[in-house]
């Protein structure tokens, strides 16, 4: 493995080997493949059966649905709601004021009490 990235196995720099370096083993320079041809040979992702993403709060692992699949292993159609829209995400305001409010009592100064019943009150 090299030490940093980009660089060859051999330990120099990419740009310290001459074009015969990147030449296949024909002697001919290596094509470069356009965006859509490169997505073209990439795997394409299969998704679970599951059409409906629900999560599963006692799961083990954190999001997994109740179908037992990950969240991620799910399609787009999984998060449709039922119009047939995806969900909306909510930025961070629009999420806090939809947050409960904890009202605090009126003490300004916290001391704890050694002799409490309970820790910490």
């Amino acid at each position: 493995q090299a030490e940093n990235f980009g660089d060859c196995l051999c330990g120099w720099k990419k740009a310290d080997h001459s074009d015969k370096a990147f030449m296949d083993t024909h002697g001919t320079k290596a094509k470069r493949l356009d965006s859509s041809e490169l997505r073209g040979k990439m795997a394409k992702k299969e998704y679970n059966a599951c059409n409906e993403y629900h999560i599963n709060m006692q799961a083990e692992n954190f999001g997994d649905c109740l179908c037992g699949w990950k969240k991620a292993d799910h399609s787009d159609k999984a998060f449709m709601d039922t119009h047939g829209t995806k969900a909306k995400r909510l930025d961070s305001s629009e999420l806090r004021g939809k947050m409960a409010k904890k009202e605090y009592n009126a003490c300004n100064e916290y001391h704890i009490n050694m002799q409490a019943e309970n820790f910490g009150d």
